[in-house]
């Protein structure tokens, strides 16, 4: 066989392969490359990568605010992030877990003391400020003397009643017996059902901002769900992109330079369909709203509805508890008169409504007492207002008192 037509070595073949071509092909990408950004200098338009990885970061950020928006679905795994519950209305994560260590603790270890707390965001501050001296007062009765104190924390600072009727009452049909709950609200029965009021809807509702979204996602019809679908699909779509083009190719202005249209293309498109999208869901919560219970209008008549739910939900959770051997006591948060100015008050108008609504509570709860409830008004426990701190003591110290019937 002449030389000219020896086969080519495996060496040889090896080299065109893995060295030769891919070399040549970079070096082309690079030819490319350099030609595309000469050309957008002449045009008085450069290619620069920092720009665009500025525009980038623009548009991930805006999917990134769109994707953890109600709106969108609840797929963070944060302690703070909520689902739908079909009895509580919503429920963070770490609320979650720890209603399922209060369950089984109960069933587990009927020989502990255990004490639960629902309510608000001053229940929730409560527990945190004032659960060694509850434990010692509650210890101090003489048929709880050598047994442990275990104090559950079950509030929450969006709930209001009557969730904590609804929160009891599906701990007790769980098999959980608590030996005392405390009831700790007030404020945002007062609060929160006002503002459902102003979005048309009755305050005996839990906080619409928070369950509505959850339970609904707005979506109320075949066009609807599209629209969303078209949304989610749309944001998954330009994560992909983003994330290819922080890899590195942000840095190849041949091709990120179509990518960035690609995103802005896919961003108007999101935008339009989460426009219709709300439009459709905006439209429909207007007759939605009729097939419940018909809100109240006037101010006053807002704040009595909000007393009279509180009134009812207070009397109820204490039958309940009193059907089932446990004891119970409702603490009116000390807020508005009485109280520091609420931090979420909107100037005068709304401190107001506060205050009037905490004296409806202050007499709702007289008409407690006089049925049997036991109801403590933390606010008239000194005579001039306290720190969130001492107020917790001074409540502490209350509560044993009166279950001591000191």
């Amino acid at each position: 066989m002449s030389a000219e037509h020896a086969p080519i070595s495996r060496g040889r073949r090896w080299f065109e392969r893995w060295v030769f071509w891919p070399l040549a092909l970079l070096l082309v990408a690079l030819a490319l490359e350099l030609g595309f950004r000469a050309q957008r200098i002449v045009a008085g338009r450069p290619y620069l990568d920092a720009k665009a990885a500025w525009r980038v970061d623009q548009l991930a950020d805006e999917n990134e605010k769109l994707s953890t928006s109600r709106t969108a679905p609840a797929a963070d795994s944060s302690s703070d992030s909520m689902f739908a519950h079909p009895y509580l209305g919503f429920v963070r994560r770490d609320f979650a877990r720890g209603l399922t260590r209060a369950i089984e603790a109960m069933r587990a270890r009927p020989d502990v003391v255990h004490v639960v707390v629902v309510g608000g965001q001053a229940a929730h501050a409560f527990v945190t400020s004032a659960t060694e001296a509850l434990s010692t007062e509650l210890a101090r009765r003489a048929d709880r003397q050598g047994r442990r104190v275990v104090i559950w924390n079950l509030a929450d600072a969006q709930y209001k009643a009557p969730q904590q009727l609804e929160l009891v009452s599906y701990l007790t049909a769980l098999g959980a017996r608590p030996d005392v709950v405390i009831d700790i609200s007030g404020r945002n029965e007062i609060q929160i059902g006002g503002a459902n009021a102003l979005m048309d809807t009755h305050p005996v509702y839990p906080a619409r901002t928070n369950w509505e979204a959850l339970v609904r996602r707005g979506a109320v019809d075949r066009t609807s769900l599209d629209l969303l679908v078209e949304v989610w699909n749309t944001s998954s779509e330009i994560e992909s992109l983003v994330a290819r083009m922080r890899s590195g190719w942000v840095h190849c202005g041949l091709w990120a330079e179509g990518a960035i249209e690609r995103l802005e293309k896919l961003a108007l498109d999101r935008d339009l369909a989460l426009a219709s999208f709300q439009r459709r869901a905006e439209a429909s919560q207007r007759q939605i709203v009729l097939r419940g219970p018909t809100p109240p209008s006037e101010t006053q008549t807002i704040t009595n509805v909000c007393v009279s739910v509180w009134y009812q939900a207070t009397f109820d959770l204490s039958s309940v508890c009193a059907a089932r051997d446990i004891e119970f006591v409702s603490v009116i948060e000390p807020f508005g008169a009485g109280g520091r100015r609420d931090e979420a008050s909107n100037g005068r108008r709304s401190e107001a409504k506060l205050t009037t609504g905490r004296r409806g509570l202050v007499q709702a709860a007289t008409q407690l007492t006089k049925r049997g409830v036991t109801c403590i008004d933390a606010a008239a426990l000194a005579p001039e207002p306290l720190s969130p701190r001492d107020t917790a003591l001074a409540v502490a110290t209350e509560i044993g008192r009166v279950l001591r019937k000191d």
